[in-house]
Parts: structure tokens; C-alpha cells; sequence
């Protein structure tokens, strides 16, 4: 049995030498991080939590930054999902959304160990595997 367990453990520990996707099943530790790209001066309140964890409310002023970082868990279901707003103009409408922001299984190799999002009036946007900043989410009509 103990041959077993070792033979399992060397055979994990070569697929993470050979394979960065692999190695990022393994390397859990993910910083998340939430800039304001708004224009005009306007803030971004957001609210982030997970299943487990509450953030707390943080207001962001332009190109003001919100990280966290957590570990995923064993079987890669970690989800944050965050709450945002903003005001389109002073006195106006405010402008909601809910997203999520980290999903394991859609941003365990898309992100890897980093995980950046720029919040505009048209869009949240997000590195691509390529490295190209692409809108994921649109803000609700």
C-alpha cells in the first residue's frame, strides 16, 4: 500500500513538472484583482463574497483596486461571486450588476494564479488565455 501512495505521489509530481496546466491543479494560491476603470470620476461600490467568506462592502475610486486571495479547494468548485454599483451620473440612475468573478473549474487556467478584472460603463473585462483583454460580463439593461 505505501509503495501505492509513493508510486501516486511521483507520478503527480512529473505530470506538474511537465504540464504548467497540471502543475495549476496543484498550486492553488489566487489573488483576484478588481480595478475601477470607470470614467468621469465615478466609484465602483462592490461587495465580493464566496460560500464562506464575506469581503465586506469596499468603495473604489477610478482605477482604485480590490484584491483577496484564497486557496482552491480540493475539487476546484470555488466560486466568489461579487455585487457592484455605480452611479451613472451624480443624482441619476444607478447602474447593478451581480457576477462572478472567480469560478474554478472556467478560471483555473484562464487566470492561473492571478486573476485580473477591469470594471468600465459597457462591460467587465478579463484577460483571455492569450492574454487579450475581452469583455465577459455586460451590465444588466
Amino acid at each position: 500500500m505505501a509503495r501505492c501512495v509513493l508510486l501516486c505521489v511521483l507520478v503527480a509530481l512529473t505530470l506538474c513538472q511537465s504540464s504548467p496546466v497540471f502543475a495549476w491543479w496543484f498550486v492553488e494560491n489566487v489573488t483576484v484583482f478588481v480595478t475601477n476603470k470607470l470614467e468621469g470620476g465615478k466609484k465602483l461600490i462592490i461587495h465580493c463574497k464566496s460560500k464562506d467568506d464575506d469581503l465586506g462592502i469596499h468603495v473604489l475610486p477610478v482605477d482604485g483596486m480590490f484584491q483577496w486571495h484564497f486557496f482552491n479547494n480540493f475539487f476546484h468548485t470555488t466560486l466568489f461571486w461579487c455585487d457592484m454599483q455605480w452611479e451613472r451620473s451624480p443624482g441619476g440612475d444607478w447602474v447593478r450588476g451581480s457576477f462572478n468573478i472567480y469560478r474554478s473549474h472556467r478560471d483555473i487556467e484562464r487566470c492561473r494564479d492571478k486573476c485580473w478584472w477591469d470594471v468600465k460603463e459597457d462591460a467587465l473585462y478579463s484577460p483571455d488565455t492569450n492574454g487579450d483583454r475581452k469583455p465577459i460580463y455586460f451590465w444588466p439593461k
